[in-house]
């Protein structure tokens, strides 16, 4: 797999517009900042958690941020 010419690379603002536009098509579902990069370390260990306890208790358990004010979802 080769890695794209740096003038092909998306910028922040790019990137996230594209992941907002993706998040929209599934139903149900919406995207919000999380923040920094760095953050991806816990949403990583909670998909780990979620897989585990899915596998585990063959259940299909999830998690759902509520109580955010409407521009947390801006497009």
């Amino acid at each position: 797999m080769s890695a794209l010419p740096q003038s092909e690379w998306l910028t922040a603002t790019e990137a996230a517009q594209l992941v907002r536009g993706l998040a929209a098509k599934v139903p149900g579902l919406r995207a919000i900042d999380g923040g920094k990069l760095e953050n991806i370390r816990t949403v990583e260990q909670i998909t780990a958690l979620l897989i585990g306890l899915n596998i585990r208790h063959k259940g299909h358990a999830g998690i759902r941020i509520t109580g955010l004010p409407p521009e947390a979802y801006r497009q």
